[in-house]
């Protein structure tokens, strides 16, 4: 399998700020859709809340990276 084989074929950026009581709907969403070549990035912008925790919960089910900025950029 070759490199061009393994990439995915689209990005999904989801930038969130305590959303905890969200982003688990967002990413069920993009689990549902079944495709597995899909990039999930995860943007957080310092959330005090499980907003990061639940979103690499994921992890297992979506091709997913989690960014998180450590302050907040306002």
């Amino acid at each position: 399998v070759s490199y061009e084989d393994k990439r995915p074929l689209f990005s999904v950026v989801v930038p969130t700020f305590n959303r905890e009581h969200h982003i688990g709907r967002c990413l069920e969403s993009i689990v549902q859709q079944g495709r597995p070549d899909v990039q999930v990035l995860v943007v957080d912008n310092a959330s005090a809340d499980r907003t990061v925790d639940i979103s690499l919960g994921y992890s297992d089910r979506l091709n997913l990276e989690v960014l998180v900025n450590e302050s907040n950029c306002e």
